[in-house]
């Protein structure tokens, strides 16, 4: 059964505890297997994958059905346990909740797990598309191939951190996510990423 509208909000809610779930399960409960994530593949992840030898791809039905999988997740608070089910389940994750908080409380968890600052913002576009076009092309010219990641928006790898230019899928606008381990390199990424907008739609 698919999860209701106010157990996906409750799920949203309690997201700062995803990674400490994610690296639980990876390591604890399913034998160090693999985490599976989608867009933002946040630095934290990176480390949790570091930390117990899991793997970082796409939360998609297809990717979590994939052998060795235990754990699905996004920001969005979409988490998805493959050995039950393959749809995001607001009940199960709540038990999940329950069943770590009973072990050890979920803010000790929590607070076991560095974070780094993320800065996004959201710019109005009226040809999305194309401008989406204009922004791969500049990257290709510009940017390490093996820096480079096309799978959902363009996102490009750098030594400080990351950023991330998506079209909005649902309205006419294009998100920029940067990530970093200090604010300073965070809003330098953002600045890049607009840079790198601003520059495409100039080209139309």
């Amino acid at each position: 059964m698919a999860p209701t509208k106010r157990q996906i909000e409750t799920a949203a809610k309690i997201l700062p505890a995803v990674m400490p779930i994610a690296k639980t399960v990876a390591s604890e409960r399913m034998n160090e297997r693999a985490m599976r994530k989608r867009k933002d593949a946040e630095l934290e992840i990176i480390e949790a994958k570091q930390e117990v030898g899991s793997g970082i791809g796409a939360v998609e039905a297809a990717a979590a059905s994939e052998p060795g999988v235990a754990f699905g997740g996004e920001p969005s608070g979409a988490w998805v346990w493959p050995e039950e089910t393959l749809c995001p389940d607001g009940p199960l994750a709540a038990c999940a909740l329950v069943e770590l908080a009973a072990d050890r409380p979920l803010a000790e968890r929590a607070a076991a797990v560095e974070t780094y600052p993320i800065r996004r913002e959201s710019v109005t576009v009226d040809k999305k598309e194309r401008v989406m076009e204009r922004v791969r092309e500049r990257v290709d010219r510009n940017e390490p191939a093996e820096a480079v990641s096309t799978l959902d928006g363009v996102r490009v790898e750098r030594e400080r951190g990351w950023f991330l230019v998506r079209a909005s899928g649902t309205q006419p606008l294009v998100r920029l996510t940067a990530e970093a381990r200090s604010t300073d390199a965070a809003t330098a990424l953002l600045a890049d990423a607009e840079s790198l907008l601003a520059a495409a739609r100039a080209e139309l």
